[in-house]
């Protein structure tokens, strides 16, 4: 999501904002506008100052972030899913969701190659859901 466009009022900067609280999203890429010599958009009027388009960006970061922690938070009241667990360490890797995983305790040789194994979440850390491998 680009902020701080020439031009962005703070209604506009609002309306991305209510946008992005309606949309179901989980993770954002946002970024503040940087003025690129030699475009169109360089030379247009109403260029914002580079700490207004960065706040627009840190606004709207913070917004994802709060939908993404309640996302993990909603990942811990499922009792089971199912991890693909990534081949170099086996203990990290994503569910069905996406959300990002790591195994705690348990065999991580059983968990390669981006095998689906059923898994339950245990907590969070960081951003990243803790799971068991179930059985």
């Amino acid at each position: 999501i680009l902020m701080g466009f020439p031009g962005e009022t703070e209604e506009e900067t609002e309306e991305t904002l209510s946008l992005v609280r309606t949309l179901p999203l989980t993770y954002a890429h946002v970024f503040p506008y940087s003025q690129r010599p030699g475009t169109r958009a360089a030379v247009m009027p109403g260029q914002l100052p580079r700490k207004l388009r960065q706040e627009h960006a840190a606004r709207v970061r913070s917004l994802v972030a709060e939908k993404h922690a309640a996302f993990l938070e909603h990942q811990l009241q499922i009792s089971s899913m199912q991890v693909a667990f990534d081949g170099q360490d086996g203990r990290h890797g994503n569910n069905q969701w996406y959300a990002d995983c790591r195994l705690e305790g348990g065999d991580s040789s059983l968990c390669h190659g981006h095998e689906l194994v059923e898994a339950s979440p245990v907590r969070i850390e960081n951003g990243i859901l803790i799971v068991h491998k179930k059985g």
